[in-house]
């Protein structure tokens, strides 16, 4: 069964399983997506969990998707942080009884651990990163990133393209195909958010922790978008004991619509049977 419906402004998609009871929910998932992209594109990966998770859920960020909000800007990080909390907390109440864990891609994936490592005693759990964008491995030009940074306090809300090629997401061309031509995906970004993505990802990775939950990392070592390296060494930083790394050779950033990506929903299976 799939649902729609706005929640604080903000787009929001459900699936569940047909027939299911409220009753009979024991477990469901938050997807968060990446930068420029939206709920749609996680579907067949909500499907795909389904024998998990009773019920999964899937958010457009502000700004993204079919959320109100000037695409590829905000006016400050916390506002993501703040929606998913507002969001986690929605889903807390209206499944009383079941165990909600959080999945965060990319930029998500930043989203998620801001929010994890500020939250004390989140409602969750367990979490799962997917390629979390603590670096980007992507050339930005110089000139264009003097430009970002001059333009960050004199024309914050100034719309410039990202560096993304589409074409290092996924070695599957129907992903791809399907990525450039999908109406709801933007490659905004404006000098005021890429100051608050630098601000909030400097953040991230100067912390050690704590973070309250289990937390598993899922990391594709050949991602020419997200800084894999950093990823790692974060993990490696992180002060808790209840962490997992899985990396992937050769695989590109969107994990979750690569030639693997029955193993990973595998592994994020076993993670949560094990928890």
């Amino acid at each position: 069964m799939h649902n729609t419906y706005t929640l604080n402004s903000l787009f929001v998609q459900r699936w569940s399983r047909d027939g299911l009871e409220s009753s009979q929910v024991n477990r469901c998932l938050l997807i968060h997506h990446g930068m420029g992209e939206h709920s749609g594109r996680y579907a067949s990966t909500a499907e795909a969990l389904l024998p998990t998770f009773d019920v999964v859920y899937a958010l457009d960020a502000k700004g993204h998707g079919r959320s109100p909000g000037p695409r590829g800007h905000i006016d400050s990080f916390e506002e993501f942080t703040n929606d998913l909390k507002g969001i986690l907390d929605f889903i807390s109440n209206e499944q009383k009884n079941a165990e909600v864990y959080l999945l965060g891609h990319s930029f998500g994936g930043l989203v998620s651990l801001k929010y994890l490592l500020n939250e004390r005693k989140p409602k969750l759990k367990g979490a799962i990163l997917v390629a979390p964008l603590l670096g980007v491995a992507m050339k930005v030009p110089p000139l264009k990133k003097k430009m970002g940074e001059l333009f960050a306090n004199i024309l914050p809300k100034l719309q410039l393209t990202n560096e993304v090629n589409p074409s290092h997401l996924s070695h599957d061309p129907k992903i791809v195909e399907n990525y450039v031509n999908d109406k709801l995906v933007h490659e905004k970004i404006t000098p005021g958010f890429f100051r608050e993505l630098t601000t909030a990802m400097n953040s991230v990775n100067a912390s050690t922790g704590p973070i309250d939950v289990p937390v598993l990392f899922l990391v594709p070592m050949d991602d020419k978008i997200v800084d894999s390296k950093k990823t790692i060494e974060f993990f490696k930083n992180l002060k808790h004991r209840n962490k997992t790394l899985i990396e992937y050779a050769d695989m590109y950033h969107e994990l979750l619509n690569e030639t693997v990506k029955e193993k990973v929903i595998n592994d994020i299976m076993t993670f949560v049977a094990e928890i």
